[in-house]
């Protein structure tokens, strides 16, 4: 139609539609922009304050941050520019299937651009990422918000930033490799309401594949909460309109029970079809990732066997309130989420504006969530049916998140606020507060939360003063945006800069130009392999090859296979119980031997050896390298009987004579054990309950009391000791009275006291408060004359390497009679094996090290791995994008 003058009247009468539109999509983006801004420059700024560069001379890395993310990320910057697999690695322990470390801890997208940066700039990057990451949980809830409530308000940033920066991101930041699926946890939620109200999987499908693509782990916790919030909505989401889209798979919802019951199971397929697709999709990292997890120690938790709370609720609950200290390694669930969130819960529960079975589904599910995260059982469940080694209740940022979602629902339909629904806010914060007092939180944080509280009822109770008047309204609107921001603001200020939360730049890693200098003097020639490692790399990292990049024997992952760490705990090398540490101190000679562990790098007091069997090979600063005098290849013959070694469960001593036995085929015992000659204990009855073997009972009417057994040396040699105590705490070895080593007998390992002289005392002693225990305290000489002779028979037939890499190793070797090579990898499935171009058995000594029964004769040597089922997983992830790909295409064939 034209106007007279010739122009387009019905585009004339589109123009204040389409400046309307223009304004909308420019008010959605600002809203976007904030709710990703706001976390994002508040961490931002909490860094600058605290000193991290180059802001100053701190850095991002406490907890877990320095002794896992750091290495990994820095081994990763390698990885991804070519140098070293992404199936198996060497950095890690003594060798381990590199995937599932990847998949649990180095999926992140953002980690795709370490190599564009300096190696050096890694710490740096860890914090930026972070506030990265915590800016698209804020911006995705956003999404999540306004797609839900098709709502575009003011304080979306707002109730965004409160899941961005809830108790759970404040207390587990330094968790770096969570933030993503944390981040994706809005999207989920909202494709999978989507999916539900009209049949729409494809932002559902993408969304939880990635989620569970970028943290296995946290992808779970995301599953499950899914299948919960897909009752809830499919329950409660409201008919579409007559008017709008529909999706071609969907169905109308119905209003009456009877046809929400008709039409469940369509939708449940539609649901479960997507989340196996999801999971398919990513089946390439994830299937070979759980393979390599049935292998730790995580898999081998039993099922409580009783039902209790952790906590009082009113621990629980207080834990609401604003101000409060997060978790950081052990504590308290992380719950708090702003108080005007939970504030607004309340609203929720007693407005009329919410139907029934609505309040009843969101409550049942936060309800469960909290209860989760006292009772032992669900807790148990949820973490994967294993006990969490610290950091508990991981599941709890999705309290936070779905704590948000109904506040903000509650906030959008209170127009005019009611004096029943400012009661019903005063009476929740009251709830918590009384909570908070009767639980563990501190008065003067509960009484800044009853002063905040205050301040957003009075805000309310404006907002319904002047509800008609918009100047008004808007000025009490940006009051509460003001607050509710500067709220989270401080809460994270006061947690995030607290005591030891960073760690000197300058100072960490330790010394590592000098180690670099020194792994320079000793690399490894073509075709060549051995261990360095340092002589307490406890005090270094432990993860310190993979911080300083050399093939050691240290780790600390939850990926580490629990049948490596078995091994070299009987051995008697120190490692926790949780078998995901096992660490190097200075120890057995023949550990060195059976590790192909050349070098060791030590400070200037780190090394009791005295020259023995580690002669100086050179120096940097204020570090030295020593080499090792007995050491053997990667490959060499042994007795077939080391097939048959199964380690001493008590005493490492008798299983290193056990397996030297079996190898060398010499009688007599490596380490010779010693009785005391004298016992000092104090305040203590003590009974010898088998050799080295004690249960000790303090006396009646005594608070604390000394342990301490003397030794005599009968001979010139090395000592070795080995103590297992049921408490915590340090023994003190002396001689003469002048202290010579405090061991930590928390972790059980062979401690190298040095080298004495016949007839001399060495005293062992440990200060104790507790009313009994036990101990086992094991003192043993070496008998350098057997090891020699054993030595010289190991090193006659040696593997000589023709091809080393991380994933396939070739050599040939001359054996004078039928045996055992012996080898230091350390197996699992997906290693292969080829003697003289036929497969042959892999077997393993002590459970774990890869070894080939050989005829006499000269024989080829392959060993080849590719990560267990990573085929397969391939075929799946191509098979569902696939099928997801032709539903994507049939859907839209079927609307056209």
């Amino acid at each position: 139609m034209k106007r007279p003058d010739g122009k387009n009247a019905e585009k004339e009468n589109n123009k204040p539609a389409v400046a309307a539109a223009l304004r909308s999509r420019k008010t959605t983006a600002a809203l976007y922009a904030a709710s990703f801004l706001i976390p994002f420059l508040i961490f931002g700024f909490i860094f600058a304050f605290i000193g991290v560069y180059p802001f100053g001379d701190r850095q991002y890395l406490i907890y877990d941050g320095w002794q896992q993310y750091f290495p990994y990320m820095s081994d990763l910057w390698y990885r991804l520019r070519g140098e070293g697999s992404f199936m198996w690695s060497l950095l890690y322990g003594i060798g381990g299937n590199y995937l599932p470390l990847f998949a649990y801890n180095l999926a992140s997208p953002l980690n795709l651009l370490l190599p564009f940066f300096p190696n050096g700039s890694i710490p740096e990057l860890m914090a930026l990422f972070t506030m990265i990451k915590l800016g698209f949980a804020g911006l995705f809830t956003a999404v999540f918000l306004k797609g839900m409530y098709k709502r575009i308000d003011i304080l979306i940033p707002a109730f965004s930033a409160s899941y961005a920066l809830c108790a759970y991101t404040l207390g587990y930041y330094w968790n770096i490799m969570w933030l993503d699926t944390i981040a994706m946890l809005p999207i989920v939620v909202y494709g999978l309401y989507s999916l539900v109200k009209e049949g729409y999987f494809v932002m559902y499908t993408v969304a939880l594949s990635v989620s569970v693509l970028f943290n296995f782990y946290l992808g779970l916790f995301v599953c499950i909460f899914a299948v919960m919030m897909f009752h809830v909505f499919y329950f409660t989401a409201a008919p579409s309109p007559g008017g709008e889209k529909r999706s071609p798979q969907s169905a109308a919802v119905k209003k009456t029970f009877f046809l929400f019951k008709e039409n469940y199971l369509s939708r449940f397929a539609l649901f479960a079809l997507t989340s196996v697709l999801a999971a398919g999709i990513v089946a390439f990292l994830m299937l070979p990732a759980f393979l390599g997890l049935r292998n730790t120690s995580d898999m081998e938790n039993p099922f409580p066997s009783s039902i209790y709370l952790f906590a009082s609720f009113f621990d629980v609950f207080g834990n609401f309130i604003a101000f409060t200290p997060p978790t950081f390694v052990n504590g308290l669930p992380n719950l708090y989420c702003g108080m005007l969130p939970v504030m607004l819960s309340a609203v929720f529960i007693r407005s009329a504006e919410f139907k029934l079975r609505e309040k009843a589904a969101y409550l049942a599910v936060i309800i469960f969530l909290i209860l989760s995260c006292n009772v032992n059982v669900l807790t148990f469940i949820w973490s994967g049916f294993h006990v969490t080694n610290s950091l508990p209740y991981r599941f709890s940022f999705l309290v936070s998140f779905l704590t948000v979602a109904v506040a903000y629902s509650a906030y959008i339909r209170i127009e005019k606020p009611s004096a029943g629904d400012m009661t019903a806010m005063a009476a929740a914060a009251a709830l918590l507060l009384i909570c908070a007092t009767l639980g563990a939180q501190s008065p003067k944080h509960a009484a800044a939360a009853a002063a905040l509280s205050l301040a957003y009822i009075g805000l309310f109770a404006l907002k319904a003063r002047f509800r008609k008047n918009k100047t008004a309204l808007t000025a009490v609107t940006a009051a509460v945006f003001f607050i509710m921001t500067i709220e989270l603001a401080i809460t994270a200020g006061m947690n995030i800069t607290r005591e030891n939360n960073t760690t000197d730049r300058m100072t960490f890693p330790y010394s590592y130009e000098n180690v670099q200098n020194l792994l320079k003097m000793t690399e490894p020639e073509q075709n060549e392999f051995f261990r360095t490692e340092f002589a307490n790399s406890q005090q270094f990292n432990q993860n310190a090859p993979a911080v300083y990049r050399y093939d050691g024997i240290s780790v600390f992952a939850s990926t580490t296979n629990v049948n490596t760490s078995r091994f070299l705990t009987g051995l008697g090398l120190p490692s926790w119980d949780a078998g995901n540490i096992f660490y190097y101190t200075e120890t057995s000679p023949f550990t060195s031997v059976l590790l192909n562990h050349r070098y060791l790098i030590s400070r200037p007091d780190g090394i009791r050896d005295d020259g023995l069997y580690w002669k100086p090979s050179g120096k940097s600063g204020d570090l030295s390298v020593f080499e090792n005098t007995s050491f053997l290849p990667f490959g060499f013959t042994v007795g077939g009987a080391a097939a048959d070694y199964a380690q001493d469960k008590k005493n490492p001593f008798l299983s290193q004579n056990d397996l030297f036995r079996r190898m060398t085929g010499l009688e007599g015992e490596l380490f010779i054990l010693m009785g005391p000659v004298n016992t000092r204990h104090k305040n203590y009855n003590v009974t010898e309950e088998d050799s080295g073997e004690y249960e000790f009972t303090l006396k009646c009417g005594e608070d604390e009391g000394v342990l301490a057994w003397d030794f005599q040396m009968p001979v010139d040699g090395l000592l070795f000791a080995y103590f297992d105590f049921n408490r915590s705490g340090e023994i003190n070895v002396t001689k003469d009275g002048g202290l010579l080593q405090k061991t930590d007998i928390e972790k059980r390992f062979i401690s190298m006291l040095g080298r004495f002289r016949k007839n001399e005392i060495i005293s062992f002693s440990a200060e104790a408060d507790t009313q009994e225990g036990r101990a086992s305290v094991f003192a043993a000489y070496f008998d350098a004359e057997l090891f020699a002779a054993g030595y010289e028979i190991l090193s006659r037939n040696t593997m000589e390497l023709t091809e080393f890499k991380e994933t396939r190793v070739a050599g040939h070797i001359a054996a004078e009679k039928d045996g055992l090579l012996f080898t230091s990898i350390p197996y699992e499935k997906g290693w292969r094996a080829r003697v003289d171009g036929e497969e042959a058995e892999i077997i393993t000594v002590g459970g774990s090290m890869a070894a080939l029964r050989l005829e006499t004769g000269e024989h080829e040597i392959e060993f080849t791995y590719r990560s267990y089922g990573l085929p397969a997983g391939l075929l799946i992830s191509v098979c569902s994008l696939a099928f997801f790909s032709v539903l994507i295409i049939c859907g839209k064939q079927r609307k056209n």
